[in-house]
């Protein structure tokens, strides 16, 4: 739960920050709320232990496995490099 927290107070202060910029300026601020955004929802649907199924390992051992977590992973790392890319200036 401290996890969505953070993540859901640094998407607010992302969408403050980009108030103040004009509106062309604030893509790299949309795009990091975006991130934090969906990191924030992946982090609360694991604390509410969602987003898991239970596999058996060789040793015939169960766990748990967080799905959720690579779905974050599969939206927000292209959006990270779209990121790194924006604050680099690439075009």
């Amino acid at each position: 739960l401290i996890g969505f927290i953070i993540m859901f107070a640094s998407t607010g202060a992302y969408y403050a920050m980009s108030l103040k910029y004009p509106m062309e300026k604030r893509t790299f601020h949309y795009v990091t709320m975006f991130v934090t955004g969906i990191a924030s929802i992946a982090y609360l649907i694991m604390a509410f232990d969602g987003g898991n199924v239970m596999v058996t390992l060789a040793s015939g051992d169960e766990r748990k496995f967080f799905y959720v977590r690579y779905l974050d992973w599969a939206f927000t790392t292209p959006l990270l490099l779209l990121d790194i890319g924006l604050l680099a200036g690439a075009s």
